[in-house]
């Protein structure tokens, strides 16, 4: 068993945060379900932005975490790619270890809300899609998907 270290602090300051913006991105997608029901076009594209926003905020601490642990390795003479949560929690003192595993439940399950949630919603819009496209039939119209090249030819037109 290894003493803390600086390192093992910023990792769980690191985990803490992730976990807090999964829960944040987590709400988004209910922000997301709830407009979608509602056919929320403004809403949807300002919830859009913020997931995306929080999606960057997420990457930026993964890669932080990532040099943490490529640290820790070094530290500890083992190859990277051998250190996961609970092999550091092996590592560490028995409070720190307690916490990354607490931590790590608890990211786990967050994560796989996100995915089911994520998952939901995108079945919702195929659904809300597939029901305009049907309105917009009646009218002799359908709802076309934004590609980047329509985007583009709707700005200068």
């Amino acid at each position: 068993m290894h003493r803390s270290s600086p390192s093992i602090s910023t990792l769980i300051d690191l985990l803490e945060t992730q976990q807090v913006r999964f829960e944040a991105f987590l709400k988004g997608l209910d922000r997301e379900r709830a407009g979608i029901k509602s056919l929320a076009s403004a809403s949807l594209v300002e919830i859009g932005e913020s997931k995306l926003a929080l999606l960057e905020d997420i990457r930026l601490l993964e890669e932080k975490r990532s040099v943490v642990v490529s640290r820790l390795a070094s530290n500890w003479g083992v190859q990277e790619d051998t250190l996961t949560l609970r092999t550091i929690a092996d590592r560490v003192g028995p409070i720190e270890s307690a916490l990354l595993l607490r931590l790590h439940e608890r990211l786990n399950r967050v994560v796989a809300a996100v995915r089911d949630a994520a998952s939901f919603n995108g079945e919702l819009m195929t659904r809300a899609l597939t029901f305009l496209n049907q309105d917009f039939e009646v009218c002799g119209s359908t709802v076309k998907p934004a590609t980047p090249q329509r985007a583009v030819a709707q700005e200068k037109g």
